[in-house]
């Protein structure tokens, strides 16, 4: 009993040092701490079942990232799936942020896998981006996805795979919920089939209505006295083809002006 409270002392003391390492940026003592370690970079680090390589992530350490990287054995790579307590991949913390697109580069190097590992809400790394809207991390994700999976296996009808959570609820969903109109509208383009699309609750992301441009502002003025002030912040004008999409969700009207107004 002595031995396994002295070792938990131990660990305890080993992990108090790192997280204070991590939280201060102090890379070099890091990666120091991780040498002395069996796991190195993968050592669970928290009680949320966070490795070390998770909260330099999540904390958007690029580089001290990439350097934990290098310093993996390359017969641990398929370590690197590693899920945590809400089963967010290494990949999944990527991408909430641009900064982190060469360390989502990095990791699909060497774990290509990672692409279509879902979290424990069933959504993928590049859902996540859209949920966030991370236009750059999405961006990069999307031309993995396309190039590196999709085409060159000639898997098209695997994209729900990756686009798709499992109640249904696709990125263009999402990234419309989450208010990334920018991203949505890049999605809608790029995916039109995805405009279709139902949820579990047997909704479409949007239900869309071309009115000539010369109509545009008269129409936004006659819609926003109608829209609450929570549904007013959904306005956003982006230059583009020239109308005025009315987008339909539930009970509410989200109101999307397209081309210059």
């Amino acid at each position: 009993m002595a031995f396994t409270t002295d070792g938990a002392k131990a660990k305890h003391k080993r992990n108090k040092e790192m997280y204070a390492a991590l939280i201060s940026g102090n890379e070099r003592k890091v990666i120091e701490l991780c040498r002395r370690i069996a796991e190195g970079p993968l050592h669970i680090l928290t009680i949320h079942n966070a490795s070390v390589l998770h909260m330099a992530t999540f904390n958007k350490q690029k580089d001290l990232v990439l350097n934990l990287l290098k310093e993996l054995p390359q017969n641990h790579s398929h370590k690197l799936m590693h899920q945590n307590e809400v089963g967010n991949t290494l990949l999944h913390e990527t991408a909430t942020s641009k900064k982190m697109v060469p360390v989502a580069g990095e990791l699909l190097r060497k774990a290509p896998e990672l692409l279509g590992i879902r979290n424990f809400n069933g959504e993928t790394a590049i859902f996540h981006a859209a949920r966030y809207g991370k236009n750059d991390v999405f961006r990069f994700l999307d031309h993995q996805i396309n190039y590196k999976v999709l085409e060159s296996e000639g898997r098209e009808a695997d994209r729900k795979l990756f686009y798709q959570r499992d109640d249904n609820t696709t990125i263009l969903h999402i990234s419309t919920l989450s208010e990334h109109f920018d991203l949505a509208l890049l999605i809608a383009t790029k995916y039109e089939y995805l405009v279709n699309e139902r949820d579990g609750d047997g909704l479409p992301p949007e239900d869309a209505t071309a009115i000539e441009e010369d109509k545009i502002h008269e129409t936004a003025l006659q819609l926003a006295p109608n829209l609450s002030p929570s549904v007013g912040a959904f306005f956003l004008a982006v230059v583009t083809g020239g109308m005025l999409v009315l987008v339909a969700w539930g009970f509410s009207l989200f109101v999307i002006c397209f081309g210059s107004v």
